[in-house]
C-alpha cells in the first residue's frame, strides 16, 4: 500500500531541530523529501525558499521555547515538529505561506492552565499517584460514580494488590487506571497507523472549505477539530443531551474554560447514536462530509452498528479519523493523559522515582497528531489515494518522547503557569483573542499555533449543545 502523501515532494534544505521531525512524520506517511540541491518542481518547502521556487513556504516564527516545568524533556520541540509538517500540508492545500510560533504551542500544550487563568479559576493539578504494594497508578480523573466503583474494585482483592493488578482489574471495569511503568519497556510505534479503504477519485475538492463531522470529546479529539476550523475548515460536533462531552459540564457547576477554549468556531447537534432515528440523521450528516473523527474506545462504533469501514465503503469521498487512548494490540482500552503518562513510562524521572505532568499533555501531543493526519488524509484523497481511514492513539503520539533521557523537570512545578502566559498575552495579544463566555464576558484565550494570511480565522464562541441537524452545511468562517 502506497503512503497517504505518495506524489507529495517536500524540500527540507536544513534538517536540524524542527525540520527534522517533521520530515520523519512526512516521510512516514509516504511523502518524498528532498534537499536543496534538488531541481525538481517540489510542491512546499520547510525552511528558507531557495531562489527561483515558487512552491508555498513554511518555517518556524521565532526562538525556540524551553519545555514548561511539568512536562517531559522535548514536548514543546516535538509538538513543534508535527505542526511544522502539518504547516506544510496546509501550504500545500492553501497554495500560501505559513508560520508556526512556538509560544502558542506551549500555551496549546498548557491549555487547561492558560483557560482556567482566563477566567480567573485555579488550575486544577493532575491527581498525584495512588500507592499500592509495589508501585502506583494514575486513577481518573473519575466521576464521584467512577470513585465509588473504583473503592468496591479494591475490596475484591482479597490481599494486597500491586499496581499492575490494580489496573488490570480496573481496565475489565472499565475505569481509566494505568500503572506506572519504567521508560524502558517496549519500542515506540509509528505515531499514525494507516489503513487501507476503496481508493477515492483523484481530482480537487470542489467545496470551498473542508466538512467535518466532529464525534470527539474532552481534549485531545477536540483539539484536532478545532485546529481545523480555526484553518476555515466546517465543523459540526455530534452530542447526545443524554451523555455530552464530559468538557461541556463543569464538576462544580461553574464556567467550563477549557470546553470553551476547543469549541470555538464550531455547530452543534444533538444526536443520539443509540436511537435509530440518531443514526438516521448522523448518516444524513456524513453523506455531505469529508471527514469524521471519533474519539471512542474500540467498542463504541460498532455497539452502534457503525464502523468507519463501512462509512468509507458507503461514500466515495469521505475519510475517517480515530483516536482511541491505545493501539489494537495493546492490552488495555480506557485512559486519559495522565495515564497514557504513566503506563508509556514517561513519569519514570529515574532513579526509582516517578511523578504526575502538570497537565495531560499527551491528550494536547495527539491533537496536534490528529491534525497532521487529517490533512494528510485531504491531500491523499487529493491524489486519489487508498488510504482513507487513519488512527491516532495517544499511546503511541507521545512515543517521540521516548527518545528523550528521563528528566526530574517532570516533577517541577510552576506556580502559575497560565497566569504568567496570560500576562504576556495581555502585554502583546498577537497570537490570542478575546472571546464572551457563556455569561457575555470577554475571554482571552490563544489562538492556534498557524500565521498566515488567512490563518486563523475569525472565532466564533463555543455553541450551546443542541440544533437542529442542518439540511445543508453550515457556511465556513471567512479568512482574513
Amino acid at each position: 500500500m502506497a503512503g497517504v502523501l505518495a506524489g507529495t515532494r517536500i524540500l527540507i534544505g536544513d534538517m536540524t531541530g524542527p525540520h527534522a521531525g517533521a520530515a520523519e512524520l512526512l516521510s512516514a506517511a509516504g511523502a518524498t523529501i528532498v534537499g536543496g540541491d534538488d531541481a525538481e518542481p517540489v510542491d512546499v518547502v520547510i525552511g528558507g525558499r531557495p531562489p527561483g521556487s515558487t512552491a508555498p513556504a513554511v518555517a518556524v516564527a521565532g526562538q525556540p521555547v524551553p519545555d514548561p516545568a511539568g512536562v517531559p524533556a522535548g514536548t514543546v520541540a516535538h509538538a513543534t515538529s508535527v505542526l511544522l509538517a502539518a504547516a506544510a500540508l496546509l501550504a500545500h492545500l492553501h497554495g500560501t505561506d505559513l508560520q508556526v510560533d512556538p509560544a502558542a504551542v506551549e500555551a496549546q500544550l498548557l491549555l487547561p492552565a492558560v483557560a482556567a487563568a482566563a477566567y480567573g479559576l485555579d488550575h486544577e493539578p493532575v491527581a498525584r499517584p495512588r500507592r499500592f504494594d509495589d508501585g502506583a497508578c494514575a486513577v481518573g480523573p473519575l466521576t464521584a460514580e467512577d470513585e465509588e466503583t473504583f473503592r468496591r474494585l479494591l475490596l475484591t482483592f482479597d490481599h494486597p494488590p500491586d499496581a499492575e493488578d490494580v489496573a488490570s482489574r480496573a481496565q475489565q471495569w472499565r475505569l481509566p487506571v494505568c500503572p506506572y511503568r519504567s521508560r524502558s519497556e517496549g519500542p515506540a510505534d509509528p505515531p499514525i497507523r494507516w489503513l487501507p479503504g476503496p481508493p477515492s477519485e483523484p481530482g480537487p475538492d470542489t467545496t470551498p472549505a473542508l466538512s467535518i463531522v466532529d464525534l470527539t470529546s474532552h481534549w485531545a479529539g477536540p483539539l484536532a477539530t478545532w485546529l481545523l476550523a480555526a484553518t476555515g475548515a466546517r465543523v459540526v460536533k455530534v452530542e447526545s443531551r443524554h451523555r455530552p462531552d464530559g468538557f461541556r459540564r463543569s464538576r462544580h457547576g461553574g464556567p467550563t474554560p477549557l470546553f470553551d477554549a476547543l469549541n470555538r468556531s464550531k455547530h452543534s447537534v444533538d444526536i443520539d447514536l443509540g436511537s435509530q432515528t440518531g443514526k438516521r440523521r448522523f448518516l444524513d450528516l456524513v453523506a455531505g462530509a469529508d471527514l469524521v473523527i471519533d474519539s471512542f474506545s474500540r467498542r463504541v462504533l460498532p455497539n452502534f452498528g457503525l464502523s468507519t469501514a463501512d462509512l468509507v465503503r458507503d461514500h466515495g469521498r469521505l475519510c475517517t479519523l480515530s483516536l482511541p487512548a491505545f493501539p489494537p494490540q495493546h492490552p488495555f482500552e480506557v485512559a486519559y493523559g495522565p495515564g497514557i503518562h504513566a503506563v508509556r513510562g514517561l513519569g519514570d524521572i529515574g532513579d526509582g522515582a516517578i511523578s504526575e505532568p502538570i497537565v495531560a499533555y499527551p491528550d494536547a501531543v495527539a491533537g496536534f497528531t490528529a491534525f497532521f493526519a487529517a490533512l494528510a488524509l485531504v491531500v491523499g484523497r487529493r491524489r486519489g489515494s487508498e488510504v482513507r481511514r487513519a488512527e491516532v492513539t495517544l499511546f503511541d503520539a507521545v512515543g517521540p518522547l521516548l527518545h528523550h533521557p528521563p528528566s526530574r523537570d517532570v516533577a517541577r512545578r510552576e506556580a502559575d503557569p497560565g497566569g504568567r502566559l496570560l500576562a504576556s498575552a495581555a502585554a502583546t495579544r498577537p497570537g490570542w483573542e478575546a472571546l464572551p463566555d457563556a455569561s457575555g464576558v470577554e475571554r482571552l484565550l490563544p489562538t492556534t499555533p498557524l500565521r498566515g494570511s488567512r490563518i486563523p480565522v475569525p472565532s466564533t464562541p463555543a455553541p450551546p449543545l443542541g440544533g437542529p441537524c442542518p439540511d445543508t452545511w453550515p457556511a465556513p468562517a471567512r479568512g482574513r
